[in-house]
């Protein structure tokens, strides 16, 4: 498998670790937004590599990129405060995961992933209550040959 493949991989393996978690169950967890009630998904992937060029072959480089995550959390009847609340809860599990698996369960060329930012929450009124939403931002750092 190429190494620029690695953002993929993350992704993938965000995927994995976050539906894997307790306090995301019963919550929709992709790679993509979704029409759901309650959802974490991947958005975004932006960053840099960096590559040696005084090197031939096959060049180890650096590739340090961000991921966004990002949480919806609504159910009928909601508050505004328990839609926001939800929303953190979601981001939390994000945390968590990150936490206990910081090289993403060694995930090969990962040496890093953080939770950086959290954005929010936010809270959105809808004809059957308030619907809550949360960002946040995960760094990665790999390297990769």
């Amino acid at each position: 498998m190429p190494a620029a493949s690695i953002r993929l991989d993350v992704v993938a393996r965000l995927i994995e670790l976050l539906r894997a978690e307790p306090t995301l169950q019963g919550v929709h967890v992709s790679d993509g937004w979704a029409d759901m009630d309650e959802q974490v998904f991947i958005g975004d992937i932006r960053g840099l590599s960096i590559e040696r060029y005084m090197q031939s072959g096959r060049k180890t480089r650096k590739d340090e990129f961000a991921v966004d995550v990002h949480a919806i959390a609504g159910k009928p009847g909601h508050t505004n405060r328990a839609a926001r609340a939800r929303a953190l809860v979601l981001i939390g599990a994000l945390d968590n995961v990150l936490a206990a698996k910081p090289t993403l369960g060694s995930l090969p060329g990962v040496t890093h992933a953080a939770l950086t930012s959290i954005n929010g929450p936010d809270a959105v009124a809808t004809d059957e209550g308030y619907g809550g939403f949360a960002d946040a931002t995960v760094e990665i750092l790999s390297r990769l040959t």
